[in-house]
Order: structure tokens, then sequence, then C-alpha cells
């Protein structure tokens, strides 16, 4: 699951520079890379002992999380 927000980064980023001529595609592309960015290191931060995480998410955000 983390590596997968930074998959999703990587698209977002990809879009608002291919778009970057029609502003709302770069807009939403940058609310997407900051959204996938925030979840992956919070994410990240509770996985660093090597073990598994419990998340609390809000709307798509993680909002905490702790290791297992």
């Amino acid at each position: 699951m983390i590596d997968g927000y930074g998959q999703v980064k990587d698209s977002a980023g990809l879009a608002g520079l291919l778009g970057s001529g029609y502003w709302p595609v770069g807009v939403a592309g940058g609310i997407f890379f900051g959204w996938a960015w925030n979840n992956q290191e919070k994410l990240k931060e509770c996985a660093q002992d090597g073990n598994g995480v419990t998340f609390t998410e809000i709307n798509g955000i993680v909002t905490g999380c702790s290791s297992q």
C-alpha cells in the first residue's frame, strides 16, 4: 500500500506536467500529488520497524497510524 501511494504521486506529477498548459489539470495534479505524498509519509513513519500498520482515514486522508 505504501508503494502504491508512490505510484499515485508519479502519475499525478506527470499529469500536472503534461497538463500544465491547461491550469485545471495542473491544479488537480498538484492536489493529488500532495494527498498521496502526505498519506505515504505518514504510513512510512508507522511502518519503520517492519511490522504492519493500523491507520485511521477520513475522506481518503490518513489522519493517524500506529505500528502493530
